[in-house]
Parts: structure tokens; sequence; C-alpha cells
């Protein structure tokens, strides 16, 4: 039977015994392996645990970096609580007691990443139970106000090996090599792009700028990526821009463009199909998941070999993992959820012949192979007066394929006092420049009509109202709903 990791020392200590010379970080001419990386985590995990930072919380700057990294590896280490949000939240409105603030590009000098020290005595380092609290996360608030969730040691590290024994372990090798590209105020930045890598041995590459990644993807040429539908697009479009343009040839898009890729995870927002196809096209798997940052966040994710376009992969019960669909809702259960909310009275827990589950109020079903599909948020179903429920999501997606469009939201409205569907849609930037509103409007229009050609009467969009200003998003790119109030727009 498989020796369960459960904290981040003991996560460390398994890469650094098996895969110990290989490069864990990598950095233009800066290398890490996994023992040097064990040892400089250690070293200072050892230092935070002295300055009594047990049990404290930590607010460190969220910015991704190899120091960002290590510092939340030393801090977790060190059984600190390591506090994760937006740029611009105020801690102080949720009254959370910080013992430090920790900016890593100031605390860690540059010197101690080539010269890590070496320490052989393990007596100093205070061990941290696997149910010790380890970071205190935000949610994004992308339906309502933001909460603090609380995930211990054994959450993330146990969903850090989910993600990848998901995936497929013969799929990936010690030292192939990943992109860290996605914000580390979010648990998919975390769990998914860091963690799980880190348990596979792979080398994780840092680059200056997201803004590179098209550029230095062929340069470090990584086996697998764990991205957001938004990036996805973006390189998607970029490769048939080059075909078009007879740049070149669609049999060397993948070595040329995609740096040889064999996999993308896809996770934080939405797929829409024609990514995943328009991937796949090229010989590159984009595994789609789903997650909610109560559960650390992987729930599911789709296996390498058997995954269906659509689905989020299968439900399992790896680690003590339960998912099960109750009154058409997503319910999760075992090690991956957290312990609670932080100063929140709301009880997100219900219980099923004695057994604690999360309600992630996320509406699924499944197939008979057991695929898991995602059908829309509960807190935004919309109920139309003749009884209809309709989830926004399922509509928003089918605006995804569309070049012209940057994003949209449908909400209810109301014409001459009849319910009706809504919708308010963004045009790219290109698109608002070069095209008057009379014509984006007729452009708008005719996409509205072929959306509406595909959908049942009842969930057609019966009026339309264009913005130029960006919609308030999240930082994995989802449209921050309740920021976005559009009561009145459609009347």
């Amino acid at each position: 039977m498989e020796n369960r990791k459960k904290t981040v020392y003991e996560l460390l200590s398994y890469a650094c015994e098996h895969f110990g010379d290989v490069n864990a970080i990598c950095r233009n001419d800066l290398n890490i392996t996994y023992k040097d990386l064990f040892e400089i985590v250690k070293l200072r995990a050892i230092m935070y645990q002295r300055e009594g930072c047990i049990g404290k919380y930590i607010d460190i700057k969220p910015e991704l970096s190899i120091k960002f990294l290590i510092e939340f590896l030393s801090l977790s280490m060190a059984g600190a609580v390591v506090v994760l949000h937006e740029p611009g939240l105020r801690l102080q409105e949720f009254d959370v007691p910080v013992f430090k603030y920790v900016d890593p590009e100031k605390s860690i000098e540059e010197e101690c990443l080539n010269f890590p020290g070496n320490n052989e005595n393990d007596e100093e380092y205070q061990n941290i139970s696997e149910n010790e609290i380890c970071t205190l996360i935000f949610t994004s608030g992308t339906s309502g106000r933001q909460k603090g969730v609380l995930l211990s040691q054994k959450n993330i590290i146990t969903d850090a090996m989910l993600g990848y024994k998901t995936i497929g372990i013969e799929a990936l090798k010690p030292g192939d090599r990943t992109i860290p590209v996605l914000p580390v105020f979010h648990m998919f930045g975390i769990t998914a792009s860091m963690l799980s890598p880190i348990y596979a041995g792979l080398s994780l590459c840092f680059i200056e700028d997201i803004k590179y990644l098209s550029r230095k993807i062929n340069i470090i040429r990584p086996k697998i990526l764990f991205l957001v539908p938004m990036i996805l697009k973006a390189l998607l479009a970029k490769a048939q821009q080059m075909l078009e343009r007879g740049v070149i040839q669609e049999q060397y898009i993948k070595e040329k463009v995609f740096g040889g890729a064999d996999i993308v995870v896809s996770g934080g927002a939405p797929l829409a199909d024609y990514i995943a196809e328009g991937f796949e096209k090229y010989g590159i798997k984009v595994l789609n998941g789903y997650g909610i940052t109560e559960c650390s966040p992987i729930v599911t994710v789709s296996n390498h070999i058997d995954y269906k376009t659509g689905a989020v992969g299968k439900i399992n019960n790896l680690y003590n993992t339960k998912v099960v669909i109750h009154n058409g809702c997503i319910l999760v259960g075992g090690d991956i959820v957290m312990e609670g909310y932080y100063t929140e009275e709301e009880n997100p827990f219900i219980f099923i012949d004695e057994e604690r589950f999360f309600n992630t109020k996320d509406y699924g079903l499944t197939d008979d192979d057991g695929n898991l599909y995602i059908r829309g948020r509960d807190s935004n179903l919309i109920i139309m007066d003749d009884g209809n429920n309709i989830s926004p999501e399922e509509i928003e997606n089918r605006f995804e394929k569309y070049a012209a469009i940057e994003g949209v939201i449908v909400y209810p409205g109301k014409v001459n006092g009849n319910n009706i569907l809504c919708i308010t849609v963004k045009p790219t930037n290109e698109i608002i420049g070069e095209y008057s509103l009379d014509e984006i409007k007729s452009m708008v229009n005719i996409i509205i009509k072929e959306v509406n050609a595909a959908l049942p009467s009842f969930k057609m969009i019966k009026k339309a109202v264009i913005r130029t200003e960006p919609f308030i998003k999240t930082g994995l790119n989802k449209i921050k709903r309740i920021e976005e109030n559009t009561n009145g727009q459609c009347d």
C-alpha cells in the first residue's frame, strides 16, 4: 500500500529521496535540485519556527516567483498559516491577526538560492501535524462576498497527490518540465501547477512574466502545462493566425508553437469544447478538470488516456475522496475538503449516512462511465416566470468560440413586464477600435442569432447590451457576477 504524504515536510522529503539530483527549479542559468530545495526550505522553516511563527498567520506578498515558492514551502513546513489573497484585499476587514508580513523578494537573498548550505540535524526542526492549518486563502468572490478558507497540511498535500495520480503517473517522468504561470492567490496556482509537479519530480521552470509565455515555451520545451482557458484560447488563436498567414504548416505547430508539449491541464474556468478539439488537432491533449477552493482545489481531472471532451474527469475515490451528486448538486467528502471557513457562521457541510460532505453548490451530472459534467452554479441559477431553471454558464460558454467577443454575462430582465433572458457583451478591444457601435451591434446580433438557433426557446437571448469597459474579473479570468450587478441593464 502506498505511503501517503500528508505534510509539506513529507512531500519535500519524499522528493529529495526519490529525485534528489533532478532540477526542481530552473530559471535561466539558475538550477536548484530537489536535494538543495529540501535543504533550503528546511533551514528557513527552522528559522521561522525560532521566530515563533508556528500557528501564526503570515501575510505573504502574492507574486509568482521562485522566491515565493520557497517562502510558501518554508512557512508551511514551519507550521505557520500562510495567508493567500488577491492584491488589494484588506485583511483588517476580516480580523485576521497577522503576525508577520513577508515579501519573498526582500526576505530571501539571491545568494541563498545558490548556496543553500547543509543541515544534517533534524532535531532542531519541530514536526507539524497533518491536521494543522497550512493556508488561509480567500475565495475570489465571483458570486458573493469573499470568504476565508482554512486548508490543512493534509488537505493540500493529499490534493496534490490526487491531481498527479489522476492525470496518470505513466504520462510523466522525473525531470520533465513545466512552466508555472498561474496566480498564486488561487489554489489552482499552488496545488496543481507547483505542488503536484513536485510530487512527480518535475522541473519547475520559471519565466519573468506570463507575457513571454509563447516565446519561452519553445526555449523551455515543457512536457505539461497547467493553464486557464483564457491562455489556451490566446495560444490557439496565435497558432491559427500563423497558419492563415502561411508562416507555418499544421504538422509543425506542436513543435514550433507549443514547444512539443504533450499535455495541458485546464482549470479555473469552464473550457469550451472547440479549444480542446483545436489542441487535439495539433497532437496535444487538453485534460479538463474541476475544482473549488474549499476542496484544495482539485476535485476531478481527466486522465491522459481515458478522457472525454466536455467532461471534467471521472469521479474516483483516490485518497479517501468521495464525490456524489445529491439533488443535482456536487458534494465532496474526504481528506481534500477544507476544515471550514474563517470566522464565518455559515455551515457549508451536510451529512449523508453520518459522512461529512461539502456542498459545492455546482450542478453536475455523470454518464454511465463515471465522467463528470458541470452544468452551472446554484447561486447563479435563473428561474423564469414559466418555472424553467436556467444555468447562465451553459449559455455563456457557447459564446467562447467567437473571436470577436472577449466576454459575456447572462442574466434575467423584464420587458413589458415579461421575464426574459438578457446578455451583456464585451467585444475585444480590436473590434471596438476597428468598428462603429452600430457595426458592432449588428455583428453581435448575428452571433446571438447563431447561438439562439441551437437553444430551446426558453433559453434564447432576447435582448443584448454592448459594453466597452472590461468586466471585473478574478485572477483566473472569471467574471465577478456580484460586482457586475446587472440589475436594470435590460429593463
